[in-house]
C-alpha cells in the first residue's frame, strides 16, 4: 500500500502494519516474543524448524534472555556484510568453530578505529582462555596482541606481543618488535642450530 495499514492480530497489542518510513517497510509488533519458524517437514512424523526470534524478556518473567535468538540446524547464510556493535559468543558443542573459505585469499581484519593512535595503544587482541563454569569466567590462557610502538602518523609501526600465564595472570613472554627483532622474556632455548646473518655459519 502507499500509505499506512494495519492488521489487529487478536488485540491491539499484536499487529501487522505498513508505514512509509525509509521507503516503506512491514512491521511485526507485539508485547509477546515474536517468532518467525520455517518447518522443512510439515506433515511428517518428526518436524525440523528453523527459527527466527525475536524474545520479550518480560513476557516469560526470565531475565538474562536472549533479545534475539537464531536457531538454524542447517546454519546461517549471510550474503553480504555482517556488522556487530558488541560481542560474538559461540557456546556450542566441542566442534564449535569459523571457517572462512572464498576463492581468492581469505582475510581477518582487525581495525582499531581511533583517531589519534599513540604508542603502546593495542591495534587487536586475540586471547585463549579457559572457563570452567560455562564461559562466564574467562581467565588464564594465552593472547597475541597487535601494538602500536609509536604514535600513529606517518610510519604506521607495529609490534607483536605474546603473552602467557604461568601463575593467575598473563604476562609478556615475547615481543616481535617493528625492527624485527626477538625480545624473549626468559630463556631463549634452541632444538637445532642458530644460522646468523643467513650464513650457514653455527652461533
Amino acid at each position: 500500500p502507499a500509505g499506512q495499514a494495519t492488521l489487529f492480530v487478536g488485540n491491539k497489542d499484536s499487529l501487522i502494519r505498513h508505514d512509509t518510513f525509509l521507503g516503506g517497510q512491514l512491521v511485526i509488533q507485539s508485547t509477546s516474543s515474536i517468532a518467525l519458524i520455517g518447518d522443512r517437514t510439515i506433515g511428517d512424523s518428526s518436524s525440523e524448524f528453523s527459527y527466527l526470534k525475536a524474545r520479550n524478556a518480560a513476557s516469560v518473567g526470565i531475565a538474562g534472555r536472549e533479545d534475539v535468538r537464531v536457531e538454524a540446524p542447517g546454519g546461517l547464510q549471510i550474503d553480504n556484510n555482517l556488522s556487530l556493535s558488541g560481542t560474538l559468543d559461540s557456546f556450542g558443542s566441542d566442534q564449535t568453530r569459523a571457517t572462512f573459505a572464498y576463492e581468492g585469499s581469505p582475510r581477518v581484519d582487525l581495525v582499531r578505529r581511533d583517531g589519534t593512535v599513540m604508542g603502546n595503544d593495542e591495534l587487536g587482541v586475540i586471547n585463549f582462555f579457559g572457563s570452567e563454569d560455562g564461559g562466564v569466567t574467562r581467565s588464564g590462557g594465552a593472547s597475541i596482541r597487535a601494538v602500536a610502538s609509536s604514535e600513529y602518523d606517518t610510519n604506521k609501526q607495529g609490534k607483536l606481543e605474546f603473552y602467557v600465564t604461568k601463575t593467575t595472570s598473563q604476562t609478556l613472554g615475547l615481543t616481535l618488535t617493528e625492527d624485527r627483532d626477538l625480545e624473549v622474556g626468559q630463556y631463549l632455548k634452541v632444538g637445532g642450530n642458530i644460522i646468523r646473518n643467513g650464513s650457514n655459519n653455527n652461533a
